[in-house]
């Protein structure tokens, strides 16, 4: 499919580090979400309702992220993919976690793709 929604850079702040210490106070994270869409039928009707209301989908990431401690950028990433494709019964969905995690670095990332049917893409 070669339609796609694409949301970069959305800022979430997220408890997140291997040790506890890094975990006590909230770091920032960039998510970005390439998300395979049919775009036709709300293109064709200019209608929410046929379309990803990307306003829900960024709450919905943003509770995710922001209510729970993470350990790595890896599982933070899985859990974004498991929550779009279930909420939003798409077939494959690109998942980009990224943190400024090491000084003279600008970021470390993590990126995955996850289909349906639970396979790596």
């Amino acid at each position: 499919m070669a339609d796609k929604l694409i949301l970069a850079d959305l800022t979430v702040p997220c408890h997140i580090g291997v040790t506890e210490s890094e975990r006590q106070t909230a770091q920032s994270l960039w998510i970005d979400v390439e998300l395979d869409i049919d775009a036709a039928h709300a293109a064709e009707s200019d209608d929410i309702v046929d379309a990803i209301d990307y306003a829900r989908l960024i709450s919905l990431i943003e509770a995710e992220i922001s209510n729970r401690p993470f350990r790595l950028l890896e599982t933070v990433a899985q859990e974004v993919a498991e929550l779009i494709l279930d909420t939003f019964h798409l077939t494959t969905v690109l998942v980009r976690v990224k943190k400024r995690a090491v000084a003279h670095l600008g970021f470390a990332a993590v990126e995955i793709v996850r289909t349906t049917a639970g396979h790596r893409a």
